[in-house]
């Protein structure tokens, strides 16, 4: 009995991981396929709710040890495409309306473990700074 709920366990994981990444890929073709003006700030702002949502289970660890990892790595490796890109950066600092945008996404960041941390917050501290002129 004992096995069979481990075995649950770790099959559930699985699944999360798979759903998890199956969003993050339907999300990013979805904007890298976006045409016009309005529509790629849509699919962009559906990455950005994905990646709080993310950030959100992160920080309350919500994920078992495993999922937690490799969602961990999946929301930095956004990220740092975001920061790659002029112009995602400047739809990422439009986004930010209230000092409360993207909360869980910058309290993530700032975790000092990570060893991008700079690099994320350098994102969201334009953001900060952008909406404080």
């Amino acid at each position: 009995m004992v096995f069979q709920i481990v075995i649950a366990r770790r099959i559930n994981e699985a699944t999360t991981l798979v759903a998890i990444n199956k969003e993050y890929r339907e999300l990013q073709k979805a904007l890298l396929e976006a045409k016009g003006e309005v529509a790629p700030k849509v699919h962009f702002y559906d990455l950005l709710n994905f990646m709080e949502i993310q950030a959100t289970a992160l920080n309350e660890n919500l994920y078992p040890k495993a999922t937690r990892d490799t969602a961990g790595k999946l929301l930095r490796g956004m990220i740092a495409l975001i920061e790659s890109q002029e112009h995602w950066i400047t739809l990422f600092v439009a986004a930010v309306d209230s000092p409360v945008t993207f909360e869980q996404l910058r309290i993530y960041t700032s975790v000092p473990v990570l060893t991008f941390a700079s690099r994320c917050g350098l994102v969201l501290s334009k953001c900060q700074n952008h909406k404080e002129h």
